[in-house]
């Protein structure tokens, strides 16, 4: 057999208190891809930052690392064994969501050619210029991608999806010994992934072919995880079970995995909205900017208290741009206007002018919150701050606020991690807190950007029922999502965006 790769023997990692991973052993061979399956906090994420060198065992009893880089062979052209994590990032290229929220959180005015070309150094701006042969090379893969048209827009720009597709065009570009692919294909509409999953296949079959890691809180029987994964290893609690042929009928584990962090629901009485009745708006011609870029396009949009919206559309859409402009965080060019009220429970309008006013009564669950909610602030800390719609803590709470916000903790199956920093959970916690937070100020809409993004099976079932039961509570919702079975009971209209324009916009039939 052929040297591995990379070897992990005993590898414990703890963070802030919390052990990540649990004395996990890992030979990665070459030619080997690996599709490692888990629900959300079991050390996926964190597995593949300790296989790059980004992340490194507990000083004491932690295990040991060692990487083999076939480009650097000894004097009997063997693979020379070498720990030093230098050498892990040398080898490896990842594409993942913590990446993801760096390019998002610095708001760097760099193009998206700048962006793929960074990750031939390992960095994330390009110093210097660029050779002409490289530049050539990630125009044509961004072509392969479908991404071309991103290269020259400002990256803080795009949308989640788009962002997502040059990251990978990055990763690519490197020609890196071991790709590392955490949850990639999240936030991509259908066109997006399934160039994604094209370029990956051509990836591997190509000369000098990366092996491949890939993370995914799916089984596979929906084509998530990429056929030429051969290998599946499920990880629970930061530990890993020792990985299986996919094609042994004890592989493969359950579609919904057993999340020990997510409970159900309890049936908690739920605020309808500070007792309000609902919230209406009117867009009309409302063009926005972004950094010059032409976003949203002469938007007329018109929503009644009380109804239920699935804003739909490709990633580029706008569909992002438009629901922060309904909470000001987005202005609007002269000549566009924008009506927002609420109507309260005896049915008297109120407009809502002040920036006050619009986030003491809507809250917003986002990718983009996610990353610049950068305070090392607890899981509790989190909910408590949704109850002014701050980033951080500000002030003393009362008795009675802290008692909401561990209510709202339950409703979304957090309270066991009050105490967790919110920077050191997975994506898919860091969701669900996000949606705590939202709660806790008793919104009387509720903008969900991509809200199951990052959630294991189970933990999207159960979302979603909560979403449902806030509905049928009185909470009226907007809801932004690429997928067609994300239409919830009780929605009750669609939009549909493309390129910056709604085009089209229906009444849901409501079920039987």
């Amino acid at each position: 057999m052929s040297t591995a790769l990379v070897s992990l023997r005993q590898v414990t990692v703890t963070m802030q208190g919390f052990r990540a991973l649990d004395h996990v052993d890992l030979d990665l061979f070459p030619g080997h891809h690996m599709a490692l399956l888990g629900p959300n906090g079991s050390g996926k994420s964190t597995l593949l930052r300790v296989l790059c060198g980004e992340a490194w065992p507990d000083q004491r009893d932690g295990g040991s690392v060692t990487w083999f880089d076939p480009r650097v062979p000894d004097e009997q052209g063997n693979p020379r064994p070498d720990t030093t994590p230098l050498t892990g990032r040398a080898m490896c290229a990842s594409v993942s969501p913590a990446l993801q929220e760096t390019y998002m959180r610095q708001g760097w005015h760099v193009s998206g050619e700048e962006v793929v070309l960074s990750g031939l150094h390992d960095g994330y701006m390009l110093y210097g210029d660029a050779a002409p042969e490289d530049c050539e090379a990630a125009r044509a893969l961004a072509r392969e991608l479908g991404a071309a048209a991103l290269l020259g827009r400002d990256a803080s720009t795009l949308s989640q999806g788009q962002l997502r597709l040059l990251l990978l065009v990055r990763a690519l570009l490197r020609h890196p010994v071991i790709l590392l692919l955490d949850e990639a294909a999240d936030g991509l509409d259908k066109e997006a992934r399934a160039a994604f999953f094209r370029a990956l296949d051509s990836a591997v079959a190509g000369p000098s072919a990366p092996t491949v890691v890939f993370t995914s809180h799916r089984t596979g029987r929906d084509g998530e995880v990429p056929d030429f994964c051969r290998l599946i290893g499920r990880m629970n609690a930061g530990r890993l079970v020792e990985p299986c042929d996919r094609d042994a009928s004890d592989c493969l584990p359950p579609e919904r995995f057993d999340d020990a962090l997510s409970s159900a629901p309890p049936p908690l009485p739920l605020s309808a909205g500070k007792n309000a009745r609902g919230i209406g708006f009117t867009f009309s011609r409302a063009t926005v900017f972004i950094e010059r870029q032409k976003v949203l396009h002469d938007i007329d949009w018109k929503v009644e208290p009380g109804q239920q919206w699935l804003l739909a559309g490709g990633n580029g859409a706008g569909k992002s741009t438009l629901l922060r402009t309904l909470m000001g965080e987005e202005p609007i060019a002269a000549g566009g206007s924008l009506r927002r009220f609420l109507v309260d429970a005896d049915g008297r309008p109120c407009e809502l002018d002040l920036l006050s006013d619009i986030q003491r009564h809507i809250s917003l669950v986002s990718d983009r919150l996610q990353a610049l909610y950068s305070h090392d602030d607890t899981v509790f800390e989190v909910a408590l701050s949704g109850l002014d719609g701050s980033i951080g803590i500000h002030r003393e709470f009362s008795e009675s606020e802290q008692a909401e916000a561990m209510r709202c903790l339950r409703l979304s199956g957090m309270d066991g991690l009050g105490e967790r920093r919110f920077r050191t959970l997975s994506t898919g916690q860091a969701r669900r807190v996000l949606l705590a937070r939202a709660l806790a100020g008793a919104p009387a809409l509720l903008l969900l950007d991509e809200p199951f993004t990052g959630l294991d099976a189970t933990s999207r079932r159960r979302m979603m029922e909560l979403i449902a039961l806030l509905m049928h509570g009185g909470v009226q919702i907007i809801l932004i999502s690429h997928r067609g079975d994300d239409i919830l009971p009780g929605l009750t209209h669609r939009a549909v965006m493309r390129d910056g324009r709604i085009i089209s916009t229906e009444e849901l039939p409501r079920p039987a």
